[in-house]
């Protein structure tokens, strides 16, 4: 464990407090302007417990049709893991991949990996 993470886009570990992760849930009560009472919220920085007091500037709200009582998707192939397999392939990889031709992902036992071949399907 470490307290710094050097990560852009994760707070740092703070030992002795709750641990926290990728979460989603639906918020309760609000005093942030633009996250309201019963808007669904996913965040990088979700203590895991089952309530809690958040920054509403560290929450992405998620379009209510989408959610569509599948709010579990939104920590798999709709969340994180799922922007990771896209970007991964078409940002970084800049795979161009033609009908006869195969792509092989080395770590496609994983989410991301398992994703990605996906993605590339429908590049």
């Amino acid at each position: 464990m470490n307290e710094d993470t050097g990560s852009d886009y994760l707070l740092p570990w703070q030992l002795s407090e709750v641990a926290d992760g990728g979460g989603i849930g639906v918020v309760e009560e609000s005093k942030h302007d633009n996250v309201a009472k019963g808007d669904f919220v996913t965040s990088f920085n979700w203590p895991w417990q089952t309530a809690a007091i958040l920054d509403g500037s560290l929450l992405q709200k998620l379009v209510p049709q989408l959610v569509n009582g599948r709010l579990s998707y939104f920590l798999g192939a709709a969340g994180i893991t799922g922007l990771t397999a896209l970007l991964g392939v078409r940002e970084k990889g800049h795979v161009a991949v033609g009908a006869n031709q195969t792509m092989v992902v080395s770590g496609a036992a994983g989410a991301c990996g398992s994703l990605a071949g996906q993605v590339k399907a429908s590049v």
